[in-house]
């Protein structure tokens, strides 16, 4: 009975421990394997299969010729890094920036790749056997002109599409833009190339951020021809194997849409598509940009509705990947958040402390229902020591995100940059960033589950924390709608951590390997004087 029992609670502890998520970043090695890799590497797309992640990574490898690189990863669901390899050119090739992830085999898998300025290729990459081809892709319509990748899509029969955005010039605009689609195969075989736009009547410009292929083999991609000071407009265009129009979506004037930055298909053929609401209230991007929507469409690609996500204060964020919700039953999107701190600065003119406000990015997930109720938002920020300064940035960014087969959470991937990283761990401060939540965006077990009020003193719990003891992850949970200082101070009353938070269902997840063992006190408070207090342990 006795092992039953410590068996019991064995299972117990490993079913808590799989069903927590995690945000984990990597320090990645030089190539040469000489020492860390100090320069800019992040996950720019990834891909789920089994029990493994494939990812590609826009890489800075200093100990390469050509230093500006792309990389591949591959981990365990459990955010166990199993392997990563730069991908040598072996040629005058610049592999660079590499955006999206497609593959039919799970082996060799494809990318955008940027080769030089105005010339663009795909990569294909075998991880078994390390092998690489490039296939370079042109401007059709002016060869001296510049091509930039916007889009990729594989289909059911081996084809690939390819989206990018041209360079046409005209006596009015020298930096028109229309939009070539290319059908290719794996071998780097054109089928076929079509170009499609509108034409220029006072600088606009076109852009395809999306792409899709459905069962049958049919090609959608979204289109957006605007300005951005007076004139916006997108469509759907639906397109068969060989390219010829099937059918076409436009938005009407009036609605003001405009980028289109995801195309998915739902559960009963309709499609929805993440874009944006303009006011035209000024000439800039920053002051048209409204709100973040989802448009939902017709199988036969005619307008449903249009459903809000995101903030609408921030309209210059696109929500840059939308999924159907594994349960079905709404939306999931991913966008990069913009939120505001201040710091302290003192003024030897006038000898006083001034307050200067300042600014970073956190990684945020949403789901909104079918009717478009938002039904939460999380952010996630990896977080070091003090913030006090516009240098101390610390922030956190997403790029893709895929549902686990289970259909039990999602996988996010992109960066995290801690600028004092190098100067106090020796680490290097812009790394890739892994984060798993469960189906309510949760890091910590049941997040979403609201603690009951025991007595009068509990209504001062601003947070929650996870776990506890802790090893070399914290993470705290911003519980409430307004903004908290939060410092972590070790029993010597040395401050390890402090920062602002000020969104509920912020998650900070402190990087603590290099504590020393013993308890720390979290204190959270507010403008008004409140505190919340808690004690955690490090192992």
């Amino acid at each position: 009975m006795k092992f039953l029992f410590i068996f019991i609670l064995i299972l117990i502890n490993e079913v808590c421990f799989t069903q927590a998520g995690y945000a984990k970043t990597y320090q990645l090695k030089l190539n040469d394997n000489s020492g860390i890799n100090y320069y800019p590497n992040y996950i720019s797309s990834l891909i789920i299969d089994s029990n493994i992640i494939y990812s590609f990574i826009k890489a800075t490898d200093t100990s390469l010729d050509k230093s500006n690189s792309t990389g591949f990863a591959r981990f365990l669901l459990d955010g166990n890094l199993i392997s990563y390899e730069s991908i040598i050119s072996k040629d005058t090739f610049h592999y660079f920036y590499p955006e999206e992830i497609l593959t039919f085999d799970h082996e060799t898998y494809y990318t955008s790749i940027n080769i030089k300025a105005g010339l663009d290729g795909l990569l294909k990459y075998n991880y078994k056997n390390k092998e690489s081809q490039v296939f370079p892709f042109k401007n059709t319509i002016c060869d001296t002109c510049y091509f930039r990748f916007q889009s990729m899509s594989k289909g059911p029969h081996g084809e690939l599409i390819v989206a990018h955005a041209i360079n046409i010039p005209t006596v009015q605009d020298p930096t028109f833009t229309k939009v070539q689609i290319t059908k290719l195969d794996t071998n780097g075989h054109i089928y076929w190339t079509k170009v499609f736009g509108e034409e220029p009547v006072y600088y606009e410009v076109n852009s395809c951020y999306s792409t899709y292929i459905d069962e049958e083999g049919n090609y959608y991609f979204g289109l957006a021809w605007d300005n951005d000071g007076g004139t916006y407009k997108n469509y759907v265009y639906k397109l068969d194997t060989a390219g010829n129009v099937l059918s076409k979506y436009s938005s009407l004037p009036k609605w003001n849409h405009a980028e289109i930055y995801d195309i998915i298909e739902g559960p009963d053929k309709s499609f929805y598509l993440s874009t944006n609401y303009n006011k035209n209230i000024g000439n800039t991007i920053l002051s048209n940009r409204i709100q973040t929507l989802v448009v939902k469409l017709n199988p036969d690609l005619t307008f449903n509705k249009s459903l809000k996500i995101g903030r609408s204060d921030l309209s210059k964020i696109p929500v840059d990947r939308i999924l159907i919700s594994n349960e079905e039953d709404g939306i999931i999107g991913i966008f990069n958040n913009y939120y505001n701190f201040y710091y302290p600065r003192f003024d030897s003119t006038g000898a006083f402390i001034d307050s200067v406000r300042s600014g970073s990015r956190k990684a945020t997930l949403t789901k909104i229902n079918l009717k478009g109720d938002s039904l939460w938002t999380r952010s996630y920020t990896v977080r070091q020591s003090e913030v006090y300064h516009w240098h101390d940035n610390e922030r956190s960014e997403i790029f893709d995100i895929k549902a686990l087969s289970d259909k039990s959470g999602y996988i996010m991937g992109g960066l995290s940059f801690r600028y004092n990283a190098f100067e106090k761990l020796n680490e290097a401060p812009y790394v890739p960033l892994l984060i798993r939540v469960d189906n309510d965006g949760c890091i910590i077990p049941d997040c979403n589950k609201v603690s009951k009020l025991e007595d009068e003193s509990s209504i001062n719990e601003f947070f929650r924390v996870y776990p506890n003891p802790l090893q070399d992850r914290l993470i705290i949970q911003h519980e409430v709608d307004k903004s908290l200082q939060y410092s972590i101070i070790d029993m010597n009353g040395k401050v390890m951590a402090r920062y602002i938070s000020n969104e509920y269902g912020e998650n900070s997840i402190i990087i603590t390997h290099d504590w020393p063992s013993g308890s720390y006190s979290i204190i959270a408070n507010d403008l008004k004087g409140n505190v919340s207090n808690k004690v955690v342990v490090k192992q």
